[in-house]
């Protein structure tokens, strides 16, 4: 079973676990383990003291506790001044939670497989703690319509990081949690194949060796979709009532409509493109692709209110439920067509 891929861990506050994985890796004949120590007191010496001895080990270490984002990022440039690997390697926790087998696996397909993320994909069943759960359904069906990928495990910890995306994935943002998730966003953005294998799920006492922060880190994770949200929130009332103004002077709906959208799409656009995506590059026909959707979406806003209103729902109502429609579909178009750099 020995595999030329090296595995790094990034580690906080860790407990005999993480001896007990480094020896059932050895044994396995894993030949090089990067251990990136984040911080933590001195009553974790002995543990650290016990890996540095260890000859098939690598041991890194912060000053002070960073983040995992970060951790991983320095166990990156350790694997990369190695010079030695050309394959990649793989991502574990150090908590136990992830079986020496189910390494060894994710290895052997990254070694076929050199260009592609590989993820450890649990099966979420009855018996995983609720906000794991929880957690995974809502990053899926995000991840499955910001980035129209599907990928059952989006906040497994165990990955299979291919050679040459590396130098890319260390320009991310990111030193917590929201680190992981930006790498699967660079996957979509650099087109790299995501490949998925099978592992057994494993929660230790509830889950409760995690260092994730349900309410901090999954802000940070969807800030992208809270960005876009008070975007289009503040776009939407100038749209809206400026077409209920226009409207109880004109009771024109086309008119209405057209004057209010030209107004507020200005405003969002400048919104989306410098806060929300954050595209630094100059494009000339960036305005016009923009200019293309919103004309798209208002005729479509416009036969969408213009029928309810003849099924005789009130104009303000009508208007709220095509808006709200069309915000997802806005969304979608701009993240993966207009602003995708």
């Amino acid at each position: 079973m020995t595999t030329n891929i090296p595995i790094i861990i990034p580690s906080y506050l860790p407990d005999k676990r993480l001896l007990e994985l480094i020896d059932n890796l050895t044994n396995l004949g894993i030949q090089t383990i990067i251990v990136i120590r984040d911080g933590g007191g001195e009553e974790y010496n002995y543990i650290y003291d016990e890996i540095a001895k260890n000859s098939n080990c690598i041991l890194v270490c912060h000053d002070m506790n960073y983040g995992k984002g970060r951790a991983i990022k320095t166990g990156i440039n350790s694997y990369l001044e190695n010079g030695s690997f050309k394959n990649g390697f793989v991502l574990a926790d150090a908590d136990g939670q992830h079986l020496p087998e189910d390494i060894i696996k994710v290895s052997k397909v990254l070694e076929a497989n050199p260009e592609s993320l590989i993820i450890g994909s649990r099966s979420f069943d009855k018996d995983v703690p609720l906000r794991s759960k929880l957690g995974n359904a809502i990053s899926r069906y995000v991840f499955s319509f910001t980035l129209g990928r599907e990928i059952s495990d989006t906040q497994s910890g165990l990955r299979g990081m291919p050679h040459h995306h590396l130098k890319e994935f260390l320009k991310l943002e990111g030193d917590k949690y929201e680190f992981e998730t930006n790498v699967l966003i660079e996957t979509r953005r650099s087109d790299i194949e995501i490949k998925e294998v099978p592992i057994t799920t494993v929660y230790l006492e509830n889950n409760k060796s995690s260092h994730f922060n349900p309410l901090v880190d999954s802000f940070k994770i969807y800030w992208l979709i809270v960005k876009y949200s008070m975007s289009s929130l503040i776009s939407f009332l100038v749209d809206y009532w400026l077409f209920l103004f226009l409207h109880i002077f004109t009771q024109n709906i086309l008119l209405s409509s057209y004057v209010a959208r030209g107004v507020s799409l200005f405003i969002n656009y400048k919104a989306n493109k410098n806060i929300v995506f954050r595209y630094k590059e100059k494009s000339k026909f960036l305005f016009s692709k923009y200019l293309l959707l919103c004309s798209f979406s208002i005729t479509i806003s416009y036969l969408a209110v213009s029928y309810l209103v003849s099924l005789k729902v009130k104009i303000w109502l009508a208007k709220l439920i095509a808006e709200g429609i069309l915000f997802f579909f806005n969304f979608y178009v701009q993240k993966r067509y207009i602003f995708k750099k």
